[in-house]
């Protein structure tokens, strides 16, 4: 399909061969994933603590009955606690907890979901959507008290979101691998974590332990695989859990959703795709922003919950309050109620202030005094709150909000050592002031994320700079043997302190050459794991910060990273044109620009802005140049993306290539494909029959069908991308021939295939030939679907220039224009519009406007001019269909010279329109006949309905009318039988 994959053609890994077995159905995968990975440097990290023994955010509805009473007694001072008071901390004693208020409705949901999880063993993801303060955690961490009255035998696990998440590939699943493994006993070092994963699984009966272990450490950098395709990771963090779940009803907490990464996201919408029972029940916690970043969360799931929590009513608050005083407090609520507007974190605030103040609750004339004191938002008043504290204790928060959501004591110690001796009685105070709480290992979390923002706000940039590469060196001291794991971590902090200090001007150079080491680390981590978005914001992170000498390098692995697509090319471009000024070697220089060839040439339907053929022609003449002194795998990549060349001719608009441009073609082929089996490598081998078969496709479709074919035949030893690439191949050229049948087929293997988080593009390619097909035979309901996962794909992607995704769109909009389906016909031509747009006037595909807006001399010029759509005639067929239903006036010649074309390459639907199309057109049956045998013959009985209809008036046969108008009536061809019945 020329559709974007993750990488080009060259420096493919070789593949596991027992992935070799496509699958069937809509994003369906098959029990068993395949397991795709080769071997790098061991890296390795500290581990978090395990997020399962650790206490839930509160959103303020837990907290401490502590100098509580005292304050209802008029004129009675805050003071220290009082005399035997639980405190949190190092003490033993455990939190008291106030009832939960106003969410009887909203816990009875979550109780009812869990009920049918549980009872149906199926898998059910509930969002609970609400900004912050709302009692998010507070509601979930009722419902886990209660979650022994619904499966007494019920496991819970929790992954927590980092304020940076984003750039944290897979950080929370860390968490929750070792909550499903039981550690509780601190860190451990990556062959241990190895190691207990496979006996877990071999436990737990996995077909495969070894491998899925290898992955699952894969993903949270404690093992030396990488995992090179992320329907296999996917799969198996599936089957983990899907095991974890049969063996005993499995809760699944994670918080802070909308901090996660986009690979994050994409994993927990597969996991929670129904497949095997498993009574699993996921909680994602979340904030409305969530949905600004993914509109479609969740969305179509039958097994997805959305829960929205509105702000708690007057009551609720007030009953709030008086649990938070364990009295009533008739003087303060209206306070409370009119500032609060239903945020229970922020009434329970308002009232912790005031008890911090020492006023007298009972007292109105003092209640309207510190009322009229109190700042205006939520943020103000944890920050009077923090300006209320003793000068340890603030800095305490301060420097531990550095770290984020939870911090140790000794973090703390490290990036101020003067507080070393003071930082335990410090928190202690803060614990008791429910500003922190405790967590496993002597780890603290901010009370409330609300908390953590506020005080990290309070610190200065310059400070922050400073404070954030002392906490990049502390990680990195005691990574030693897991730098790996914590890659990531440790890179965001380097980074974070480089930007500020360059930002203040007090940029220090070793500071930002730990940044640039530790993301370049980081991507390669996140690559390992095949987060590729991830991947390529590290890179990118890191190119700003390197000076020109550091940036070649980064750049060609960004374009590795990227794939395909202007970006890709931009970044192949960059590291060669760098490169060069900087004195890089000739080997380096060839691959990166062959690269970049590579990507322009064969993923041509992926790049917008497409060079002219004297641009083209002086890189070539570059990388001659240096062809003599590079490496074996660099000249491959060369001579193969050389041989690309007439298919990049053809399809940019530039000419026709002609007989000596397809001899060089193939003697660089041939060149190319022998480096590749000397290496034997098979992805450079699949590119060289890739492109052999865009040779011979425009002329020679069946031929370039069993390229395609052989390709598949490699089997396990090509990456999935590789593979979907095949298999669109394989629907592109059986939709030329016109069998529809393995259209389908193939379309639904790289459809399936396609998991959430592999290249979207390929979903493009197969999701649009797959419709394209589904049109032609008169599956409206189906087409209907495929088109609008078509689209949904393309806003997935951002809205690429996809024009490899148009034949699907323009059969949708044809058939819905022919029903009457006005607001389909709209939505689906927005996405033909803005990929259309994206395309220079000159180009070929620009001229497919007139396809949308019905424009007749714009769709005869189409016609006129078809030898610009070579490979692509699928385009021209929808320019005759069109025209035999308007009945538009037609260059006949040019239409007979299609037919002639089509017939030599057995292009059985190309043939079938042109001869229809002279056949309405000249009033000649016997063309109507020829097109009525063929479309008959390859099933496109949409098509055959109409010809039976033209066919019937224009022979006056009333028997074959009457068939072709119900045919035509049974598909909702209103506007064909008005058009018909009107001639």
């Amino acid at each position: 399909m020329r559709a974007h994959p993750r990488r080009s053609g060259a420096r493919r890994p070789a593949a596991d061969p027992r992935r070799d077995q496509q699958w069937r159905g809509r994003r369906q995968s098959r029990p068993c994933a395949p397991r795709l990975h080769h071997h790098r440097r061991r890296g390795e990290y500290r581990c978090s603590p395990a997020a399962g023994s650790r206490p839930l955010a509160d959103p303020s509805q837990c907290s401490h009955r502590e100098r509580r009473r005292s304050h209802l007694r008029p004129g009675s001072p805050a003071g220290p606690r009082a005399e035997g008071q639980d405190v949190l901390g190092r003490s033993t004693a455990t939190p008291s907890r106030t009832p939960l208020v106003g969410r009887d409705a909203d816990l009875a949901q979550l109780d009812l979901v869990a009920r049918r999880a549980f009872n149906e063993r199926r898998p059910y993801l509930v969002s609970l959507i609400a900004p912050a303060g709302t009692g998010k955690s507070r509601l979930v961490e009722e419902f886990l008290g209660r979650l022994g009255a619904l499966d007494s035998n019920a496991q819970v696990a929790v992954a927590q979101c980092l304020p940076y998440g984003q750039r944290l590939t897979y950080w929370p699943m860390r968490a929750l691998l070792l909550s499903l493994l039981d550690v509780s006993d601190g860190p451990l070092p990556p062959d241990e974590i190895l190691v207990r994963t496979r006996e877990w699984l071999e436990h737990a009966g996995a077909e495969e332990p070894a491998e899925t272990a290898e992955i699952l450490a894969a993903t949270i950098g404690a093992s030396d695989t990488d995992v090179l395709d992320r329907p296999a990771l996917f799969a198996a963090w599936r089957d983990a859990l899907e095991l974890a779940a049969s063996r005993q009803p499995l809760v699944l907490l994670v918080e802070d959703l909308h901090w996660s990464s986009d690979s994050l996201l994409d994993l927990i919408e597969f996991i929670l795709q129904p497949r095997a029972e498993a009574p699993m029940l996921m909680l994602a916690l979340t904030r409305p922003e969530l949905l600004e970043r993914r509109p479609t969360w969740g969305g179509g799931r039958r097994n997805h919950v959305s829960l929205a929590l509105e702000p708690l009513d007057e009551g609720s608050i007030e009953q709030l309050v008086e649990n938070i005083l364990d009295g009533p407090a008739p003087e303060l609520m209206p306070v409370v109620v009119q500032r609060s507007e239903g945020n229970p974190f922020y009434a329970g605030e308002i009232v912790r202030t005031f008890l911090e103040r020492g006023v007298d609750l009972r007292n109105p004339e003092a209640l309207a005094v510190a009322a009229a004191g109190l700042p205006d938002t939520v943020q103000a008043t944890v920050l009077a709150r923090l300006d209320a504290l003793d000068p340890i204790a603030r800095r305490t928060l301060q420097l531990g909000s550095v770290f984020g959501r939870g911090f140790s004591r000794g973090g703390i110690a490290t990036l101020e050592p003067s507080l070393a001796d003071e930082v335990p009685a410090a928190t202690e105070r803060l614990i008791e002031r429910e500003l922190l709480r405790p967590a496993a290992r002597d780890e603290l979390t901010f009370r409330h994320i609300l908390i953590r923002d506020v005080a990290y706000g309070t610190l200065p940039r310059a400070e922050r700079a400073l404070h954030h590469a002392a906490a990049g060196r502390w990680l990195e001291s005691i990574a030693a043997g897991r730098e790996d794991e914590l890659a990531e971590l440790i890179a965001f902090h380097y980074r974070e302190a480089a930007v500020l200090g360059e930002a203040v001007g007090e940029a220090d150079p070793a500071t930002r050459q730990g940044a640039i080491s530790w993301l370049r680390r980081a991507a390669e981590v996140a690559a390992g794991a095949r987060g590729m978005t991830e991947a390529a914001a590290h890179l990118r992170a890191a190119i700003a910060l390197s000076s020109p000498s550091g940036q070649p390098e980064v750049y060609r692995r960004l374009g590795e990273v990227y794939g395909a697509g202007d970006r890709s090319v931009q970044a192949f471009a960059s590291a060669w044109q760098i490169g060069e000024a900087e004195g890089r070697a000739a080997g380096f220089l060839l691959d990166a620009l062959a690269n970049q060839l590579m990507v322009t040439c064969r993923w041509f339907g992926s790049v917008a802005r497409q060079p002219t053929e004297d641009e083209l022609e002086a890189l070539i003449e570059r990388g001659r140049a240096w062809l003599a002194a590079a490496d074996l795998r660099a000249r491959a990549v060369f001579h193969i993306a050389l041989a690309f060349m007439p298919f990049w001719l053809r399809n940019a608009g530039v000419r026709l290539p002609s007989p000596d441009d397809i001899e060089k073609a193939k003697a660089s082929v041939a060149e190319g494909l022998e480096i590749a089996r000397q290496l034997d490598d098979a992805a450079l081998m699949s590119a060289a029959l890739d492109a052999m078969t865009s040779h011979a496709q425009a002329f020679d479709p069946a031929s370039a069908r069993e390229l395609s074919r052989e390709r598949l035949a490699m089997g396990g030893r090509l990456s999935v991308d590789e593979r979907l690439d095949a298999l669109n191949m394989l629907a592109w050229m059986s939709g030329m021939l016109g069998d529809l049948p393995e259209v389908l087929e193939a379309s639904a293997s790289a459809l399936s295939m396609a998991e959430p988080g592999q290249n979207p593009g390929f979903a493009l390619g197969g999701g649009s030939w797959q419709a394209y097909a589904q049109a032609l035979i008169g599956r409206w309901d189906a087409m209907v679907a495929s088109v609008t996962d078509l689209k949904g794909e393309w806003i997935y992607m951002e809205r690429p220039a996809a024009s490899y995704a148009l034949q699907g769109v323009l059969s949708g909009i044809d058939w819905a224009r022919n029903r009457g389906e006005d607001e389909l016909v709209s939505r689906w031509r927005e996405m033909g519009d803005e990929i259309i747009s994206r395309y220079d006037r000159s180009h070929p595909v620009a001229a497919l406007e007139s396809l949308l807006i019905l424009d007749q001399d714009g769709i005869g010029e189409v016609l006129a001019a078809h030898a610009r759509f070579p490979d692509r005639p699928h385009y021209v067929e929808h320019a005759m269909a069109v025209c035999a239903d308007h009945r538009y006036p037609v260059p006949v010649p040019a239409v007979e010279e299609i037919r002639d074309q089509a017939a030599s390459a057995r292009m059985r639907i190309l043939e079938a329109q042109a001869c229809r199309l002279l056949g309405v057109t000249r009033g000649d049956t016997a063309d109507l006949r020829e097109s009525l045998r063929i479309f008959q013959s390859v099933g496109a009985d949409r098509y055959a309905a109409r010809v039976r209809s033209e066919l019937g008036r224009l022979a006056d046969d009333d028997k074959l009318l009457q068939q072709g108008d119900r045919e035509l009536d049974d598909l909702g061809e209103l506007d064909s039988l008005k058009r018909m019945a009107g001639r």
